[in-house]
């Protein structure tokens, strides 16, 4: 057996036709305790119009580029099905199975509360009476061409080529450096400051202010000098090793 259910009804209807649906699956070896009258609604469910929209008014769709048609105030939606009185059927307060009286009116639930249905048809007039747009949206404004460069900008001269200064290559703590000229001692001078601190730092500066190898302007210390004087890299070197204990 195969059965088809329409889910666009009330849910009072759509419960009891899932009922129907389950005494006919179990037969009549299982008892169902059947709930007298239809489920109410709870009090925000009721202020709510939008609880009618999938059995009332559909959704608006967008405007196409093409004009719409003008709409009149108070005009339904074709699809929208009233009864005589230009009323939307609303599961809030009308009858399951969209059924209708001889006057051509909804069918009401039974004992619906009088002022409830009043509030309900005075939502639904009031969708209903909203216009449908009657034009279609205005076409965008058209881009401003970006603004041109002046004659020149574009052609700026190239920046000039960025010169480092020689960075001294810093030996492992433990690696052994065998010096034999200024490049090489430098090297060694790093290593024993990291290792010995400031105590290396000092003996450096006092047997650099011996040879004479100071800053003429600022009277300090200054290893760099020891550049024009290869002669004094061996000695300077075995002098240096002692004073730290290497």
């Amino acid at each position: 057996m195969k059965l088809t259910i329409d889910l666009a009804q009330s849910p009072a209807a759509l419960m009891t036709e899932l009922t129907q649906a389950v005494r006919i699956a179990l037969g009549n070896k299982f008892y169902i305790e059947e709930a007298e009258g239809e489920p109410a609604f709870t009090p925000a469910e009721l202020a709510n119009p939008a609880v009618n929209v999938p059995n009332g008014l559909p959704a608006l769709p967008l405007p196409s580029a093409a004009a719409l048609p003008a709409a009149t105030a108070g005009s339904t939606p074709a699809s929208v099905e009233t009864d005589s009185q230009g009323q939307p059927y609303d599961v809030r307060i009308h009858s399951a199975g969209k059924s209708k009286i001889g006057d051509g009116t909804w069918k009401l639930k039974k004992s619906v509360d009088k002022a409830l249905v009043e509030q309900v048809r005075t939502q639904n007039a009031a969708l209903l009476a909203q216009a449908v747009p009657s034009a279609a949206p205005g076409a965008l404004p058209a881009l401003t061409p970006a603004a041109t460069l002046p004659a020149g900008a574009g052609s700026l001269p190239p920046l000039p080529a960025a010169t480092l200064p020689p960075v001294t290559p810093v030996a492992a703590p433990d690696a052994e450096i065998n010096v034999t000229d200024y490049a090489s001692f430098a090297q060694y001078v790093a290593q024993q400051v990291v290792k010995h601190g400031d105590k290396a730092t000092n003996e450096l500066n006092r047997g650099l202010s011996h040879y004479g190898l100071v800053d003429p302007a600022t009277q300090q210390p200054l290893l760099a000098l020891m550049a024009h004087r290869p002669e004094i890299v061996d000695p300077f070197y075995k002098w240096f090793k002692t004073v730290l204990g290497a």
